[in-house]
């Protein structure tokens, strides 16, 4: 949660195909960065119209839902 508000995300949603982040008013700290970021991505990281952020990822546990919205939250943080 800590994490989240540090970097002014404020909607998750983790299921079975993949997880979404929202990002307070729509906006990203550097967005340059960002949009390299999901280019990179090899198709798995896509911004949808509604501006929120999907990552392509087969999660079938709570576990894996959790490890992946930790691990890409880490990521955007190092942007």
């Amino acid at each position: 949660k800590n994490k989240c508000l540090k970097n002014r995300i404020n909607f998750v949603d983790a299921g079975p195909k993949g997880l979404l982040l929202g990002f307070k008013n729509n906006f990203f700290k550097d967005a340059d960065k960002l949009i390299s970021f999901i280019n990179k991505s090899s198709g798995q990281i896509k911004i949808r119209p509604d501006q929120k952020l999907f990552y392509q990822k087969k999660l079938n546990t709570n576990e894996d839902k959790t490890e992946a919205v930790v691990d890409l939250i880490n990521q955007l943080e190092t942007l």
